[in-house]
């Protein structure tokens, strides 16, 4: 459950942080920012299980972050 709340809060705060930068890319916000989010969520926390297979959590976990970093991005406009 500590992976959950600290993937949730990770993912959350570099949402927020990164709509705050001047994008000068040709890439719209809301594909761009999830997917640093996840990368850094996934860098730093780690996933919900242990291992290098990927199951059914790993799909639940990029699923989840990649959500809630696109919702975060929607609604901090």
């Amino acid at each position: 459950m500590n992976k959950f709340v600290s993937s949730t809060a990770l993912t959350m705060s570099v949402s927020y942080i990164l709509t705050n930068v001047q994008n000068r890319s040709n890439f719209r916000k809301e594909y761009v920012i999830p997917l640093i989010a996840l990368l850094m969520t996934k860098y730093i926390v780690g996933d919900f299980d242990m291992g290098y297979t990927w199951t059914l959590n790993d799909v639940v976990f990029v699923s989840y972050v990649l959500l809630l970093s696109y919702v975060v991005v929607r609604f901090s406009k």
